[in-house]
């Protein structure tokens, strides 16, 4: 338990306890109520057995364990009471008598009722208390007891108990003993009662003038009271307060001081220190109030011994006789012991205090402290603490000692004038040293050592104010070292902002035997950046002169970007590509600042070495060499090679890029280049890509490079003169590559090599193009090893170009092709519209320009040819490959256009194949294919037709030869000059029809084949077949799924007569050709002649003209009749005449000739007067109706040409409109690049003004910070330093005038005066030393240096504002000037695209009203060409052609009439002389009444035709009957030439078989007849 007393407790004193107090006391146990919680511990202990001291180990709730014999713990309740310490009441041994066992209890002062020090059974019932008012008989045994030091003590040392033990073995104890004055009552207590009994002890003691007195375990010799402080504080009391001292001097003196005054006193004596009898000190024991702050339980102790000799350490600690440290001379030597920290100077326990005068025999600390620090006669006020680990009167065992203090009576001026002390203390070590050696083993001996410290302030670059740090100086053997070190951070330290250092420390070996005015530190420091902490190690030289570096095994690209979020709180654009930072350093000296070298860099699977880090406000930029001096990327090889990694911030909206560069060679030329790496954009592949772009060393900027200095051959051609501009060398890994820093361009990024720039115009370009030549074009010239330069010439925006005839191209490409003459090739699509196609057709073509002209050719786009032509079929296709020809004359390309265009592609026509040839024409209508084949037969004609109609036409016998075909396909049908081309597919050739040469034209439709055709010189045995018309017989072919039939028209002379022959063929089902035509001859025959072949035709024997055919001819009924009749006549005339003699009826016959004849040439002249009059109108018809369509031809045709004019314009204005587009395009394109280049070249312009406008803000913020570092911020922590150091000042002056103020003989107040001012006087020192660096701030900030730097960084800052301004208003003019031309630009393309629109619109307006005025022209032309069709089809039913018929059918009544009389009459004459008797009676029959005797049925003719058979000759069949019943048949010849003698001959016959047959062996048959 905590500052308690040890008091002897009887019976009768606990029945004082138990009066109105104790509730319970039954054998060892008490139980006492109160309004505080104490603790008793009873103990059961043996006679004369010393009480064990338990206390400390009793807390109020909180009990340790007992030993065996603790009876028990009980809480006892005691009313609140004064304050004051606790006490401790022990009593007899408990053996000796049971009701009254000896205990100790723990009592607070403030729970001691006041009763205890005036109850009377005290002094009369228990003799050991009684004994306290007998007097002292010996106080050696009062000795100070331990107990823990107080919260504010140091706990680093063990601590002394403050529990005091008042033993009285005696049977009477003294009141001095219990710390009562004797003459104090206990019946009738005072105050002062109230106070610890040790106070009352002491004060009893000194009053009464006792030899000895222990207090607290000090043994006091002569103890005395004083209210005078000790002598040595007296010097630094203003005022000392003799007055009261003597004052109460005079009250002990009167007889009134014996109660201890509850203002407090001075205990004074003499004691023996440490159990040394020859050490005798001046004691001062203070006994006053505790401080307000002191625990209630707690009793504060204060003592003070004071030496009046000097004194060496090995005085009180003997371990130090002889060693070093006992030279060591303390003066003015005093010891205080306060059980807590009532004096705050002090620590708790004993603490030593004295003063040392170093001189030259302290040797090196005295040098250090008279050469560095300054000192003239240094002076120390040291101190030392030991704890509570001793008493006053045991001998010090310290096994080590520290002597520490301040120098404060002289302000130090360090030979170092950088360096300014404001605390300089001082520390004298005495340690046991352990050595190990092998001969003596482990010896131990007592070593010295010094430490001198405080704080200094050391002129840093970059800071107007001086960095303040504490230091110690030590000797480490022989060497004095000095150590700074820096509470807290350095903030921008060297002036570099941003850069905040911790652990700065800095340490110099001071070389006392050298100038000490300039001090080279080795320095250490760190600081973190993001996660990385930083290790900095160099040196800093009081000159100005630092260096400090840091190395990383791996920085890592995280690491760089933590540096300039460190910096700049900002963060940096990462890079695609990945980037390993390892080895770097990080260095910061006074040439360079902040600076970072990288060692080990790669980029991708590029390694570089030695690199340079540049960390500025935009970004962070790395640039190292490549490792080997040469880069190589494929085969490029690019020497005195370096990478360059740009970090850019992410707020300043550049790309971060990383570079690769050198120097390159190639092809003879030098280049500066720069190599952009970037992650390949193509997903899954993990590899790099790389774009190289060079500059031409030899070229200044902004000189232009002859293309004849990249291709000498060029001399002498139209490209001599070109130069170009801006000219680069490219090499990329990939088409479009990405460029990032590298300078942007507008060239297109190609894989490969390639020589990129600007050029002009071009002579044949322009002679193609006219005014639509773009201002620029660009050049990408390729390069591939071994073969050369393939030279690409591209447009500023897709470009196409009028070919002519209304064609243009798709967005061009131009070439330069090298070789024996150099040529300008354009390359690109052709689109070609067609009639009655959605799409136009595509060719891919190639034109080669000259200074003369250009050829173009070209080949169709679709694979697999020009499907279903004119939309004439899905099957048909021309091709499959299509090649296009274009020829231009430049002096006349302008004005007519090309001199040819057109292409050509094959044709399959069944088995055979021909070259479709296409003319393009300005006309549509116009356009048609043309193709010629040589041979054709139907066969394959059939296949085709069947293809493109999808018809199924039955395969013909191949018995049709078509020979020189010119075929062509044509939309819509057109006539060109005279020439009539039908729809669709048609040709013309010549052709063998069953040996038959003809000329024929054929054309395939829908519903299958027709032909027509001239035949040359058709012969058919004996006939000579030619035309009606002319000397041509015609024919008609038509092959369809239905039939396969034709026929041929034509005249043959037969017989003296022209006699129309149609001849007939099929060739499906069954091959068959047969002819047919009319015979009319002697006025009486009509005959329809029919011939066929004899041997049937087949395909391999089908030549008709060399075939023979049986002709075959029927009389038909009419004439069969007249012949019968005309022999009915004979046997009737014969019969009437056989009286008349023959020359009679001769005569009678040629009179009825002459009749006949003047009738035939009377109805003959009718006749010819009516066709005479129907001819006349026919030929007015005929005139009338070609009239009418002549008309409505020219109609027609002026439509027509109305429409293929506006047609044509239409694709003229079209093509001329897409091209004048495409001109406004390429102009917008040239000029908005030029504006956006402008743009460009604005913004790197102002880009490159604002980032040296950022350099010169951070080269004068640099100069700034460097020079002056952030000195309005260094003035303000200047002025807080002063404040607080003022602060402290006037916190000190408090505290010392509270101490002053304090009770004179208040010796703790007291003593802290001389540490106080101690301490003011060092704070006074460093109040100084900051005011003159507050001033000294001040006036740098007034000084021209400065000001002319905060100027210079001032007019940076604004010169910066006015460039981002400026900047902000010449890019925003610059982009109003780009948005202006895009406006107008855009206007003029938009004008451009709505004449293309109008143009497509309106044209196809015109277009569209022609085509409608055409066909209401041919629909009105129908009805004007019916009605005159219905003239001449009138003609034949006309009154003139019936009246013409009418008199046709007359005269042939007249001339059959006649010639039928007169050839009866002829035959009757010629045969009258063989009329028998038969004719007689056969006459009779008639006469009998038979209406007709011969009635003949069939009469059929028939000869055989052929080149065998010389001329006619017919054989005719007669069938009839006789007499009604009687068949006949026989066969006569008929010569178509004796037409009387093939009467007779029929006449003969039947008479003969009248004779022969009929009435030979028919008498009956006669004879029936007769009857």
């Amino acid at each position: 338990m905590e500052d308690c007393e040890i008091l002897p407790v009887s019976e009768p004193m606990l029945d004082v306890l138990q009066e109105g107090y104790v509730e319970d006391f039954t054998g060892d146990k008490l139980s006492v109520k109160g309004k505080n919680s104490v603790v008793v511990q009873v103990l059961e202990l043996d006679s004369g057995e010393e009480p064990e001291d338990t206390t400390a180990e009793s807390v109020v709730h909180e009990q340790s364990p007992e030993p065996e014999d603790v009876a028990e713990i009980v809480d006892v309740d005691l009313p609140e009471c004064s304050d004051g310490p606790p006490v401790l009441l022990s009593g007899p041994d408990a053996a000796s008598e049971p009701q009254s066992p000896e205990i100790e209890v723990a009592l607070r002062s403030e729970d001691v009722p006041e009763e205890i020090s005036s109850a009377p059974e005290v002094a009369t019932t228990n003799p050991e208390v009684a004994a306290c008012d007998a007097p002292q008989s010996d106080a050696s045994n009062i000795e100070p007891l331990t107990d823990s030091a107080p919260a504010e003590a140091n706990p680093e040392v063990n601590t002394l108990s403050s529990e005091a033990t008042v033993d009285l073995k005696d049977s009477t104890p003294s009141k001095e003993v219990v710390g009562l004055p004797e003459d104090a009552s206990l019946q009738e207590p005072d105050e002062s009662a109230l106070m610890p009994l040790q106070h009352h002890a002491a004060w009893t003691a000194g009053i009464e003038g006792h030899e000895t007195v222990t207090i607290h375990k000090a043994n006091i010799i002569a103890p005395t009271i004083s209210f005078a402080p000790p002598p040595h504080l007296l010097g630094v009391i203003k005022c000392p307060d003799t007055g009261v001292t003597r004052d109460k001097e005079r009250q002990i003196q009167g007889g009134s001081g014996n109660v201890a005054p509850e203002s407090g006193f001075i205990l004074t004596g003499s004691i023996k220190l440490f159990g040394i009898d020859s050490l005798t000190a001046d004691f001062y024991s203070h006994h006053g109030p505790p401080p307000a702050w002191v625990d209630p339980d707690e009793e504060p102790i204060y003592q003070m011994a004071v030496l009046k000799d000097d004194l060496r350490i090995s005085s009180i600690v003997p371990e130090f006789s002889g060693a070093q440290f006992d030279f060591i001379c303390l003066k003015d030597v005093s010891l205080v012991y306060q059980n807590m920290q009532i004096d705050p100077t002090k620590f708790s326990g004993i603490t030593l205090s004295a003063r040392i005068n170093f001189d030259s025999s302290y040797g090196q600390v005295h040098d250090v402290l008279a050469q560095f620090f300054g000192f003239e006669q240094p002076s120390l006020n040291v101190s030392c603490n030991f704890g509570f680990a001793s008493d006053w009167h045991e001998a010090l065992k310290e096994p080590s000692f520290r002597l520490t203090g301040t120098f404060t009576d002289v302000k130090p001026k360090p030979a170092c004038d950088k360096i300014q002390l404001t605390s300089v203390g001082g520390s004298l070590i005495g340690f046991t040293s352990t050595i190990l050696d092998r001969k003596n083993g482990i010896t131990r001996s007592m070593s010295y050592g010094y430490e001198l410290f405080g704080t200094f302030h050391v002129t840093v670059p970059g800071s107007v104010v001086p960095l303040e740090m504490d230091f110690i100086v030590s000797e480490i053997g022989e060497n004095v070292t000095l150590e700074g070190s820096l509470d807290g951070e350095w903030e921008h330290a060297f002036g570099i902002s941003s850069l905040t250092l911790d652990h700065v420390a800095l340490t110099v070996e001071l070389d006392l035997k050298a100038p000490l005015d300039t001090l080279r530190f080795d320095l250490s420091a760190t600081f973190e950046i993001g996660e990385l902490l930083v290790s900095l190690n160099g040196h800093y030289s009081t000159d100005g002169d630092f260096s400090l570096t840091a190395s990383f095994d791996e920085l890592h690209l995280q690491g760089l970007v933590d540096i300039f979020a460190h910096f700049f709180d900002e963060e940096v654009d990462l890079p695609d590509v990945d980037v390993y930072i390892g080895g770097a350093t990080i260095t910061i000296d006074k040439a360079a600042g902040f600076a970072l070298m990288i060692h080990d860099l790669r980029v991708g699977d590029y390694s570089a070495i030695g690199g340079v880090v540049t960390v500025g406000s935009a970004g962070i930029t790395l640039k190292a060499t490549v490792d080997g001096d040469v880069l190589k990327i494929d085969d490029v090889e690019i020497k005195n090679a370096f990478a360059e990694v740009v970090l850019s911030r992410k707020s300043s909206g550049t790309k971060t890029s990383v570079l690769l560069g050198g120097e390159l060679e190639w092809e003879g030329h030098e280049f500066d280049v720069a190599v952009h790496l970037y992650q390949s954009p193509e997903p899954g592949k993990s590899s790099f890509e790389y774009t190289i772009l060079g500059q031409f060393k030899t070229l200044k900027s902004g000189e232009p490079l002859p293309l004849t200095t990249l291709v000498p051959g060029l001399k002498d051609t139209f490209m001599e003169e070109v130069t170009l501009q801006q000219a680069a060398l490219v090499v990329a890994s990939r088409n479009d590559a990405e460029l990032g820093a590298l300078t942007h361009t507008q060239f297109p990024i190609k894989k490969g090599i390639q020589v990129c720039a600007v050029m002009g115009e071009l002579s044949p370009l322009k002679s193609a193009m006219g005014d639509n030549h773009p201002a620029s074009l660009i050049l990408s010239a390729g390069w591939i090893q071994g073969e050369g330069f393939t030279f690409d010439i591209l447009f500023p925006s897709p470009t196409t170009i009028h070919l002519g005839r209304g064609i243009i191209t798709d967005p061009i490409e131009l070439k330069i092709v090298l070789g024996g003459l150099p040529t300008l090739k354009i390359v690109g699509g052709a689109i070609i519209p067609v009639q009655n196609q959605k799409e136009p057709l595509h060719f891919m073509i190639e034109v080669a320009l000259d200074e003369l002209g250009a050829a173009a050719t070209g080949q169709l786009s679709s694979i697999g040819g020009w499907k279903n032509p004119f939309g004439i079929s899905e099957q048909l296709t021309v091709g499959p490959d299509l090649a296009l020809k274009i020829a231009i004359i430049w002096e006349t390309f302008l004005v007519t256009g090309p001199s040819g265009f057109g292409f050509v592609g094959g044709l399959e026509v069944g088995k055979v194949a021909g070259q479709m040839a296409f003319d393009i024409e300005e006309v549509p209508s116009r356009e048609l294919l043309f193709t010629k084949i040589e041979r054709l037969d139907v066969q394959d004609l059939v296949a085709f037709a069947s293809t493109i109609t999808s018809i199924e036409i039955a395969k013909p016998p191949n018995v049709i030869i078509f020979e020189e075909l010119s075929i062509y396909i044509c939309p819509a049908g057109t006539t060109i000059g005279t020439l009539v081309y039908p729809p669709g597919f048609s040709f013309v050739s010549k052709a063998i029809i069953f040996g038959i040469h003809a000329d024929i034209n054929v054309s395939v439709g829908s519903a299958g084949i027709k032909a027509s055709g001239g035949i040359d010189n058709l012969t058919l045995g004996p006939l000579t077949i030619r035309g009606v018309h002319g000397p041509r017989a015609m024919f008609d072919l038509e092959l369809t799924s239905s039939k396969q039939y034709g026929k041929i028209d034509g005249l043959i002379d037969f017989l003296g007569a022209e006699v129309s022959l149609v001849a007939s063929f099929e060739l499906h089902p069954n091959f068959t050709f047969d002819f047919l035509f009319k015979v009319d001859f002697a006025d009486l025959f009509e005959l329809e002649v029919h011939a066929a072949p004899v041997t049937v035709p087949t395909e391999d024997c089908s030549d008709v003209t060399t075939t023979d055919y049986k002709l075959t001819a029927e009389f038909h009924q009419k004439i069969r009749g007249f012949v019968a009749t005309k022999i009915n006549q004979l046997f009737d005339e014969k019969a009437r005449q056989e009286a008349k003699e023959a020359e009679q009826a001769k005569e009678e016959i040629e009179e009825e000739r002459q009749k006949w004849k003047e009738n035939v040439d009377k109805k003959q002249a009718e006749l010819d007067a009516a066709y005479a009059a129907w001819s006349s109108k026919s030929t007015d018809s005929h005139a009338e109706h070609d009239r009418i369509a002549a008309e409505e031809d020219a109609k027609t045709a002026e439509r027509q040409q109305v429409l293929d004019d506006t047609s044509a314009k239409l694709r003229s204005d079209l093509a001329d409109a897409q091209c004048k587009l495409t001109a406004a395009n390429n102009d917008r394109a040239s000029r908005v690049k030029a504006d956006e280049e402008a743009l460009s070249a604005k913004q790197a312009e102002w880009n490159t003004k604002i980032t040296e406008a950022h350099q010169k803000v951070d080269e004068t913020t640099s100069n700034m910070h460097s020079g002056f570092g952030d000195v309005e911020r260094s003035i303000d922590d200047a002025r807080q330093k002063v404040d607080s150091l003022q602060s402290d000042i006037d916190d000190f002056s408090r505290r010392i005038n509270d101490c002053e103020n304090a009770d004179f003989w208040d010796v703790p107040a007291k003593a802290q005066i001389p540490v106080l001012e101690c301490e003011r006087a060092g704070v006074y020192i460093a109040k100084e030393v900051a005011d003159g660096i507050l001033t000294a701030a001040r006036a740098v900030i007034e000084a021209e240096d400065y000001l002319a730097c905060k100027g210079f960084m001032e007019a940076a800052s604004l010169a910066l504002d006015a460039a981002q301004e400026a900047a902000d208003l010449a890019i925003k003019a610059a982009e109003a000037a780009l948005q202006v031309t895009n406006d107008i630009v855009n206007g003029l393309v938009a004008v451009a695209e709505k004449v293309l629109e109008e143009a497509s619109k309106l044209g196809q307006v015109a277009v569209d009203l022609a085509s409608k005025a055409l066909d209401e022209v041919k629909e009105a032309s129908i009805a004007i060409r019916a009605s005159a069709q219905s003239m001449l089809d009138g003609l034949k039913s006309c009154g003139e052609w019936l009246a013409y018929e009418a008199a046709s059918a007359v005269l042939t009544v007249a001339k059959a009439a006649g010639s039928g009389a007169m050839l009866v009459a002829e035959a009757g004459v010629v045969i009258a002389d063989k009329v028998s008797e038969v004719a007689m009676r056969a006459w009779q029959f008639v006469l009998s009444g038979l209406v007709s005797f011969v009635d003949i049925t069939d009469v059929v003719i028939t000869a055989e035709l052929g080149k065998a058979v010389g001329g006619f000759a017919f054989s005719a069949s007669v069938r009839g009957t006789i007499g009604g019943d009687q068949f006949f048949g026989f066969e006569v010849e008929f010569d178509t030439k004796e037409v009387v003698k093939f009467i007779k001959a029929v006449f003969d016959k039947l008479v003969d078989l009248v004779e022969d047959g009929i009435l030979e062996g028919g008498k009956a048959f006669i004879d029936a007849l007769s009857s």
